[in-house]
């Protein structure tokens, strides 16, 4: 069992406790206790009574639910994690079973020591909250981006005093009407009073929808810490919505920038860069918790993949030596919990008949082909195809009326081939025309790099490909009420001092996940295969120098005769 010592060195590294002086680390790691969970072993069941708070000093847990007669992972936690807070604050039955996923030593406070916790350390008791509250979102939201081992740790939502400034146009709007209902109130005649409430209440409305918006809109961006990457959702109600990441392996550094006022209230920026770009998460509340939490997450990301390269390189010294072997990939994967990343299998959008005409995605192997959302289709065809739909029933209808009053005559043939070119066929080919330009112009991601084509019929065809090592940053955004309402929009692939855009396309966030995924599959690959010279050259090297150490040194005497 882990002496006083070693709880207050634990604590030490866990952003919960970043801020207590040696001796309140030392004070709180009096009040844990703690036990071993061997591997297979449940905790707690999901809807059981929560009595305590958990910290993982050493092995691996899963939370996971029954749904649908199938177990559903909720999370996977390691040494350093904390969890059941939530049930605590929020005095409900659990909501996971957590079985070990190895051998665990854990720490607990029970209700009357957790109690004692946030009563004698407020800023814990805050992060606790905002933590346990970021897990409930986390089940409410239902972010479709996530990978299936990804776990979110802390959702933010832009600092209340944000709120408060965008409030101020809002409210001088109220303020405005009730100047009208004021004047009106002098009005010299009924007209001029009943102007002036007209006036004061269209301007009420006005500042009242004014605020309802900008709540909403505050209530709308979302910062995003999980066990894989930061993300910032922005979304402007009926306008736009983009997401902005960074994988945790990527990041290189983070940093937080306050004013004054800002360090008095206690929000500020914070800035995420990576080799590649910077993400700017601005007014974030408590900045330095989230910058914290990110540091510690990098850290284990960078510890794990350090971890991998010892396993590999014992492995392959084993194997060249003819030693026993070592511990299995999958036993590796399943110590680390470092899943290679893969590309998930693309979902085939199933048409039939007539709609497979429209299809906006296409999946062929290892390339995913993407068109311009059928609205822009649309767009272009509705002008056309209600020209020839009137020329229709406005013959239909003459042709009706001449013969309700018996003077329908059949016209020439030239009359009706006449009729036919120009209101037929030069529509017909207008939307034809139309169909074949919309589907010429394609988006692919393959394997390794992305392509924008633009064909048009019978004219020029102008083609754009980027590798996709050499993608600096993605984004995405859906800019007005028919881009949220029909989830259409453009990804923006920057490339160096140029970009690539996929325009108008279908579901822009899977576009622009589908392009990260494969980027970091590429990475790992290249980086897997720069490991692996580098096992094989330290391996010969290791190889020559235990022949050497055997007798496998050539004999100086033999090798001078024979010279």
């Amino acid at each position: 069992m882990p002496e006083i010592a070693e709880r207050s060195l634990l604590l030490r590294q866990i952003s919960l406790f970043r801020h207590l002086s040696d001796e309140q680390i030392v004070e709180v790691a009096q009040h844990f206790d703690d036990f071993v969970l061997p591997q297979g072993q449940t905790l707690y069941e999901e809807g059981s009574e929560a009595r305590n708070f958990y910290v993982i000093h050493q092995g691996a847990v899963r939370l996971w639910r029954y749904r649908n007669n199938r177990e559903e992972e909720v999370a996977y936690l390691e040494e350093g994690d904390h969890f059941g807070e939530e049930e605590l604050f929020f005095t409900t039955p659990r909501t996971a079973t957590v079985t070990a996923a190895r051998d665990a030593t854990i720490l607990f406070l029970d209700k009357d020591n957790f109690a004692w916790l946030v009563d004698r350390h407020p800023d814990i008791a805050n992060d606790l909250q905002v933590f346990a509250q970021s897990y409930k979102q986390a089940r409410q939201l239902q972010f479709d981006w996530l990978s299936s081992d990804e776990v979110i740790y802390l959702i933010n939502i832009r600092h209340w005093f944000h709120l408060v400034r965008d409030l101020l146009v809002p409210l001088g709007i109220v303020l405005l009407s009730g100047i009208f209902w004021l004047m009106a109130t002098f009005a010299p005649t009924q007209g001029v009073l009943a102007i002036g409430l007209v006036l004061g209440s269209a301007v009420l409305l006005i500042g009242i929808v004014a605020i309802i918006w900008q709540i909403l809109d505050w209530r709308n961006d979302y910062f995003i810490i999980t066990s894989q990457r930061v993300t910032w959702l922005e979304r402007v109600i009926l306008t736009s919505a983009s997401r902005h990441e960074a994988p945790l392996a990527a990041i290189q550094s983070v940093n937080v920038r306050t004013s004054q006022v800002g360090r008095i209230l206690r929000y500020g920026d914070v800035v995420v860069r990576t080799l590649t770009g910077s993400i700017v998460m601005t007014d974030v509340p408590n900045p330095t918790r989230m910058k914290t939490q990110i540091e510690q997450l990098m850290l284990r990301v960078r510890r794990k993949s350090e971890q991998a390269k010892e396993f590999a390189m014992r492995n392959a010294l084993r194997d060249s030596l003819g030693l026993e072997n070592g511990p299995t990939i999958e036993e590796e994967e399943e110590e680390l919990h470092a899943p290679e990343i893969v590309i998930p299998e693309p979902t085939v959008e199933r048409h039939s008949g007539l709609f497979r005409i429209f299809k906006v995605r296409e999946v062929e192997g290892n390339t995913i082909t993407y068109h311009r959302h059928w609205f822009v289709l649309f767009a272009s065809l509705w002008l056309p195809v209600a020209f020839v739909v009137a020329i229709f029933v406005l013959s239909a209808y003459l042709v009706w009326t001449a013969s309700a009053a018996g003077t329908f005559s059949l016209p020439s043939p030239l009359v009706i081939l006449l009729f036919a070119i120009t209101f037929i066929l030069v529509p017909a080919g207008i939307i034809a025309y139309r169909y074949v330009d919309w589907r010429n112009d394609i988006y692919r991601v393959t394997a390794d790099s992305v392509i924008d084509r633009d064909k048009k019929p019978l004219g020029t065809e102008v083609s754009k490909s980027a590798p996709l090592q050499n993608v600096l940053s993605l984004e995405n955004r859906r800019e007005g009420i028919i881009g949220i309402l029909f989830n259409f929009g453009t990804v923006t692939i920057n490339v160096g001092d140029t970009s690539l855009e996929f325009r108008t396309v279908h579901n822009p966030t899977q576009v622009q996940q589908d392009i990260f995924l494969r980027i970091e599959a590429l990475k790992q690959a290249a980086k897997e295969a720069r490991e692996g010279r580098d096992r094989e050259r330290m391996v010969d090297a290791i190889r020559s120098y235990h022949e050497l150490m055997n007798g496998g040194q050539p004999d100086p005497e033999t090798d001078t005769e024979s010279g």
